[in-house]
């Protein structure tokens, strides 16, 4: 390689690392060189290329820039400078190039995410070609070219053309092994890295859908200009420290290409080519090198438009940065890792412009793959990218500003700029989202009513205003409820679900380039009370359960709720809540009409009420004679007494209420007695009562019966609300007398008025004894009156067995009552002088046959006889 290739400061990293080198030095060739002349104009060019000493060959002029690149006898380089047509001669030499972190690094994600792509620009990659037909990059190459001029016509093959046709210039920058054979070596493809930066500026995983692609590029709508302006170098030496072959870029193939991309833009102007990307260069610079050569390129691309977008270097240079990344105009990138630190070779220092993400960034590499390199080379097409994304959402804002966008917006990184670490620099970091705000207008939110006061469970309603200057809202949000927007215009709504409570609102609107507008207005949620409804009180007894069930609403869905009743009759209990449902029991220990009101709290002190009616009805007392003891005779029972002799009658009575009650006695001789019971003595009971005392009482009453009769007692137990209930007893009285008569005393007794053994009332009452206890009197033969006695007493037909029978039976009945004979006296019922039965057994024996549907007239006979017998022996 000739001495034209100068010496520079390596910048090419490589997937595994980027390491610094020293510049290394190349001889200067014997006799001619290739140079670059910048002229004063284009039109110099045929002029300047006479005047050459020893003639020019190899001359190229660019097509759209004041420059001539040819090569020339080495002597002849002072005349050219001298030549009032040259701006500048310098020799020309070759750069290595110099080497995506996650989209999100940069907010390029929340920018895509908005829909800006950079689908209508281009941006040119100038580097090592591309692999055109890799699928990261779809049908968006809408131009390639190729600028490799080695210079070596020594016919060495220390380097090698890397245009596809193998000459100087190629209308392809395809390096795709099966097209471009000097690409290869071994098993490699030394030409892969600017199809990486190119994936990382505009590559998109859509155009891949069946490959793995890493995701998108920075701009992966974006269009690429794909420029070749490197040359494969085979000589170690010439490639140190990487190892040959290896790929350079000649100066000169740069300014062309940059003259190329110019000519293409003026040329396509829809396709808004809005940079170029040189991830390239070497050297130390720590200030402006604006006498370079390429600076004059740079900016007639700039004025055109298009920005110069170039690596800083990787030579880990704390204060300076390679070439052409020194010259004041181009814009400069510097390397970041994804945690905004700095520990890395990257170059950088005071002619940083913004720097961005570079290390082990995944993106194409030749033969329709992916891989992973690291460097200022990677860093770069961030910028490159992010400048086609600001271009694509502002079409008509001038370079200058979509730099400064990027400049002035980018997070600031602070770093050391010597090794002592005493001095620093801060440079922004590339944040695309805020890089494409900057322009933009914030949409104004507004809103009619300031401050909005609602129960909780109605709506909340508001409305006001979202309005953008300068492009388009695109979602419009509510911190709560929801918001609705009408052109203009929003309205908003909220259905609060609990009070008190006081809240801020927030509308939001957003607009196209995911900046915010906001207006807040106050929320105030009052409180609302429970709606209570009682269903049923449910009808009952004093002294028994009453129910009350109710139901309540509430708006405030996440209240909690506590309940109690008012009885009516002094009492406050809680009632159970479940859900929305309430329930309560309650016991009245009296009747009546009691208002009931329930209450229903909710927990932020809200009360509700409804009232019902709980009627409570009188339960009767119950009233039992208990006393004294009864005995069963003919199936009844019977309290017997002695005339004389007090019966000790009791009763007992109860009631479920707490009520007085009047025990109120009838012993059926015309006596009567009435006994109070008291709840709560001395006083009477009130009404309604005020306790619940249910009574259970036993009363005495005991009586004396004068003479032998028969009477029914009976107790009515009465309470004070006039329910009342009663019982009753056959009681028979027997006399007291000693001697019993025949059945002539008897005649006597009854059928003679002027008798003195019995008054009319005495008589009477022996005869009702005798119905009481007899199967016979009045069942068969009527007993009633003194004359119905007589009749029985004496027959008329003293040879009827039936009537004889009769008449014997009430005379020993009659003994009975007057108590001369006792039922359980003893008899002798077959003559043998031994008591086999009782006076009562065989009376009962007697009756049976009597009352016999056939009676044998011998039977009837028989007992006759014994009825006389026992009432002759008494």
């Amino acid at each position: 390689m000739r001495s034209r290739i100068v010496s520079i400061l390596a910048a090419c990293a490589v997937t595994l690392g980027v390491v610094a080198v020293s510049p290394p030095a190349y001889a200067a060739p014997p006799d001619r060189v290739r140079v670059i002349v910048e002229l004063d104009r284009k039109a110099s060019a045929d002029e300047v290329v006479r005047g050459v000493a020893g003639g020019a060959t190899d001359v190229k002029k660019t097509a759209t820039m004041p420059y001539v690149i040819m090569e020339v006898p080495e002597p002849a380089l002072r005349g050219l400078k001298n030549n009032p047509h040259v701006v500048g001669v310098v020799k020309d030499f070759a750069d290595p190039p110099a080497l995506a972190s996650t989209l999100p690094v940069v907010n390029g994600d929340d920018v895509q995410a908005l829909g800006y792509t950079g689908a209508g620009a281009t941006v040119a990659i100038l580097d090592s070609g591309i692999d055109a037909d890799h699928p990261f990059f779809g049908s968006r190459i809408v131009a390639q070219h190729c600028f490799s001029d080695p210079g070596d016509d020594d016919g060495d093959g220390d380097e090698a053309s890397l245009c596809p046709d193998g000459t100087t210039e190629d209308t392809s920058a395809d390096i795709d092994s099966d097209n471009n054979a000097t690409c290869v070596n071994g098993g490699g493809n030394i030409c892969d890295h600017g199809t990486h930066v190119a994936g990382i500026a505009a590559g998109r995983s859509a155009d891949d859908a069946g490959g793995s692609p890493p995701g998108n590029g920075v701009a992966p709508g974006a269009q690429i200009i794909a420029v070749q302006v490197f040359t494969r170098v085979n000589v170690a030496s010439d490639c140190a420290p990487n190892p040959a072959p290896c790929v350079l870029s000649f100066v000169s193939d740069q300014i062309q290409g940059l003259d190329w991309v110019r000519g293409q833009a003026a040329a396509n102007p829809g396709w808004n080519v809005v940079a170029s990307n040189m991830s390239l260069g070497g050297g130390n610079n720590s200030s402006a090198c604006d006498g370079d050569t390429r600076k004059a390129a740079i900016d007639s691309n700039l004025a055109a438009g298009i920005a110069t977008v170039i690596a800083s270097g990787n030579n880990s240079f704390l204060n300076a940065v390679g070439a052409p990344g020194c010259i004041s105009t181009a814009f400069t990138v510097g390397r970041t890792n994804d945690d905004d630190t700095t520990t890395n070779s990257g170059n950088r220092g005071a002619l940083l412009d913004v720097m961005a993400p570079g290390s082990s960034i995944d993106s194409a590499i030749d033969d329709d793959v992916y891989g992973s390199k690291s460097g200022t080379s990677m860093s770069t097409p961030f910028v490159t990218g992010a400048l086609a994304v600001l271009r694509s959402a502002y079409p008509s804002r001038p370079i200058a500003n979509l730099l400064a966008d990027i400049t002035s917006t980018g997070v600031p990184i602070t770093y050391t700029t010597n090794a002592a670490g005493t001095t620093t620099n801060t440079t922004p970091r590339l944040d695309l989202l805020a890089a494409l705000q900057s322009p933009n207008a914030a949409p104004v939110v507004a809103a009619d009513v300031a401050a909005v006061t609602v129960d909780e469970g109605a709506q909340a309603t508001n409305t006001g205003t979202a309005t953008d200057a300068d492009g388009t809202i695109t979602a419009l949000t509510a911190s709560i409820g929801t918001v609705m927007p009408s052109g203009s215009s929003w309205s908003w709504s909220y259905t609060p679900a609990e009070g008190p409570a006081d809240e801020t609102v927030t509308i939001t609107a957003t607009d196209d380039k995911g900046e915010t507008g906001q207006t807040s207005f106050s929320l105030h949620v009052d409180n609302v009370a429970p709606a209570v409804v009682v269903d049923t009180v449910t009808a009952a007894d004093e002294n028994a359960v009453v129910t009350l069930a109710a139901h309540f609403a509430d708006p405030g869905v996440n209240d909690t709720h506590t309940a109690s009743v008012d009885w009516g009759d002094g009492t406050v209990t809680a009632a159970t809540v479940s859900g929305t449902a309430v329930e309560a029991t309650h016991v009245y220990g009296d009747d009546g009409s009691f208002p009931v009101t329930l209450t229903v709290t909710d927990d932020d002190g809200g009360a509700g009420s409804d009232a019902g009616t709980a009627t409570v009805a009188n339960v009767a007392p119950t009233a039992e004679i208990t006393g004294p003891p009864t005995t069963s005779w003919n199936g009844q029972d019977i309290v017997f007494g002695t005339a004389g002799d007090p019966v000790a009658f009791e009763a007992r009575g109860t009631d479920p209420g707490s009520d007085d009650l009047v025990f109120a006695w009838e012993y059926g001789d015309g006596a009567t007695a009435v006994h109070t019971s008291l709840v709560n003595p001395p006083a009477v009971d009130g009404d309604p009562s005020p306790s619940i005392q249910p009574r259970d009482v036993t009363d005495a009453a005991p009586h004396t019966y004068a003479i032998a009769c028969a009477a029914t007692t009976g107790v009515e137990v009465s309470d004070d609300d006039g329910g009342s209930a009663s019982d009753d007893v056959q009681v028979v009285i027997l006399g007291t007398s000693t001697d019993a008569g025949t059945l002539g005393v008897w005649q006597t007794d009854y059928r003679d008025k002027r008798s003195a053994l019995h008054t009319e009332q005495e008589k009477l009452c022996l005869l009702s004894v005798v119905r009481v206890l007899s199967a016979v009197f009045d069942e068969k033969v009527p007993l009633t009156t003194i004359p119905q006695a007589v009749s029985a007493l004496w027959p008329k037909q003293t040879k009827n067995a039936e009537n004889q029978f009769d008449a014997h039976l009430l005379s020993l009945w009659l003994n009975v009552a007057d108590g001369s004979i006792a039922l359980s006296d003893p008899v002798d019922t077959n003559g043998d002088g031994i008591a086999d039965s009782t006076v009562g057994a065989v009376i009962q024996a007697g009756e049976a046959a009597r009352t016999a549907a056939s009676p044998s007239q011998s039977a009837l006979t028989s007992f006759k006889n014994l009825f006389e017998a026992i009432n002759a022996a008494a």
